[in-house]
C-alpha cells in the first residue's frame, strides 16, 4: 500500500529558486517540484505551446525548462505582436 502524503506534501512547500526561476513560482508537491507562471499568458501564447505549469522531478531539470519556457513565452509574444501590427496596417482590413 501507499504512504499516505504528508500535510506539506499535500500543501506543497515553497521552494526557492532565486533568479534560477525568474518568473515562476516553485513549490515540491508530492516529492516533485512544480513550478507555475506568475504572469498570465495571452491566449495566443497558450495557443502556440506555451505552458503556464511545469512539473519535474530534480532542481536542474526545472531551472532549465523554466528558462526554455521563458524564452518561448518572450518569441511567441514578439510573434503575436508583429501579427496584431501586420493586421492593423493591412489594406485588406474591413
Amino acid at each position: 500500500m501507499a504512504n499516505a502524503p504528508t500535510a506539506n506534501e499535500a500543501r506543497g512547500d515553497s521552494v526557492v529558486l532565486g533568479d534560477l526561476c525568474p518568473g515562476w513560482h516553485t513549490e515540491r508537491t508530492g516529492g516533485r517540484l512544480v513550478a507555475r507562471r506568475l504572469a498570465k499568458l495571452s491566449d495566443y501564447q497558450l495557443g502556440h505551446g506555451c505552458l503556464g505549469e511545469i512539473t519535474v522531478s530534480a532542481v536542474g531539470e526545472l531551472v532549465i525548462l523554466c528558462d526554455a519556457h521563458n524564452l518561448l513565452a518572450e518569441r511567441v509574444a514578439l510573434a503575436e505582436a508583429i501579427v496584431q501590427v501586420s493586421e492593423r496596417n493591412s489594406p485588406w482590413r474591413s
